[in-house]
């Protein structure tokens, strides 16, 4: 399969898109249901072969690895004007600038602007790269917007956690408590005009884990729509997918979440139809640190320091871009099913799908917000 995740591998794949979502799931949720969870929002598409013939219209599927995860391009073009050799010199540009956005944004390259930032905001102030900075700046705003639940200076946590390292054993309650003393975009000065950054308090960490796919997506399918690619499924890694422009022959993207409970059945918790939208799942079972017995999810609330604990198992987003609903998926998990209903009915250009299990019954309960499940008529 190594080949698959090749820079240059191509394949020519159809539009509609079945995507299944499996999460987080309590241990006698596993128990009542007897499944084993492999960890992944799978997007699958279907043979691309009779695609082009049937229609003539030129596409390309590209992926490549970047961000600790696979990225992949499904591009269409216009027969007469932009071909598959137009598609190719467009992914290529890019991937090219993913890989860039990833040279900016990652805490794990030592000589990163997010690296350099992290060792000299404090005492500060250390000029920043431009795309840190934005990037900063929009996640104040959902930091503001969710009351706190979305927090990039999270690290703290993370490697207090055992998330950045190996480490045994869970912290203290006095360890917790000095780690949130690290953590808070309330300690954070950003100064656009000078492009500098200070932190308030020593040994801060910027983690832009929580929203660096939906920011590189964004900035793919800006590249991409000026290139002249009629449309487009941008998939990053196994969260996020970002669509522009139709299929052919189709109005929208159809994707199809599937139940993690009966997978084989092809039991499918909703369909979305996505028109110039990112899609994002947040669930804690992807990363989890182990301690005598007890896994503790990778998404964390800000606000106290351990691991997010509310009713949800997982969390979909649909939203106007892929910031948003990366950042929001996060966001959500944190806040728990009764605050996300009250901020959607707020925000009604979002849309959701929420597995939970308030009850503790080992039964799950699927909400759709500001969706139909039989039939997304605003979209379809």
């Amino acid at each position: 399969m190594s080949s698959v995740y090749s820079r240059y591998h191509r394949k020519i794949r159809s539009g509609t898109t079945n995507c299944c979502v499996t999460r987080f799931i309590p241990p006698y949720i596993l128990v009542s249901f007897g499944i084993i969870l492999s960890a992944q929002l799978m997007f699958q598409v279907g043979h691309a072969e009779p695609l082009r013939s049937e229609t003539g219209t030129p596409a390309v599927f590209r992926s490549h690895h970047a961000m600790g995860t696979i990225f992949e391009l499904l591009l269409f073009g216009e027969a007469g004007s932009i071909e598959v050799n137009d598609l190719e010199l467009a992914a290529d540009d890019a991937f090219d600038l993913l890989d860039r956005l990833e040279a900016q944004l990652s805490n794990w390259i030592d000589g990163s602007p997010v690296s350099v930032m992290n060792r000299k905001a404090w005492p500060g102030p250390v000029e920043a790269d431009p795309v840190v900075l934005e990037a900063l700046k929009l996640s104040r705003a959902y930091w503001s917007m969710t009351g706190g639940a979305f927090d990039v200076t999270v690290g703290p946590l993370l490697d207090l956690w055992g998330f950045y390292r190996d480490k045994q054993g869970i912290p203290t309650e006095a360890q917790v408590a000095e780690a949130l003393g690290r953590v808070g975009f309330d300690k954070v000065e950003i100064h656009p005009e000078a492009g500098t950054v200070r932190f308030l308090n020593p040994e801060m960490r910027v983690d832009f884990g929580g929203i660096g796919k939906g920011i590189a997506l964004d900035r793919m399918a800006a590249l991409l729509k000026a290139r002249g690619v009629r449309a487009g499924k941008l998939v990053g890694g196994t969260s996020s997918i970002l669509v522009f422009g139709f299929p052919p022959k189709q109005k929208n993207w159809k994707v199809n979440i599937f139940s993690p409970y009966n997978r084989s059945s092809g039991e499918t918790l909703a369909t979305v139809f996505l028109r110039d939208e990112s899609l994002s799942t947040s669930t804690a079972s992807e990363r989890y640190v182990e301690w005598k017995g007890r896994k503790y999810g990778h998404i964390f609330d800000p606000r106290t320091g351990y691991p997010a604990e509310t009713d949800l198992v997982s969390v979909t987003v649909v939203a106007p871009d892929a910031a948003w609903s990366d950042a929001l998926s996060t966001a959500f998990f944190v806040m728990g099913s009764k605050k996300v209903w009250r901020f959607c009915e707020e925000h009604p250009g979002l849309r959701c799908v929420l597995v939970s299990d308030r009850d503790r019954t080992g039964v799950p309960v699927v909400e759709y917000v500001n969706i139909t499940p039989e039939k997304d008529t605003e979209h379809e």
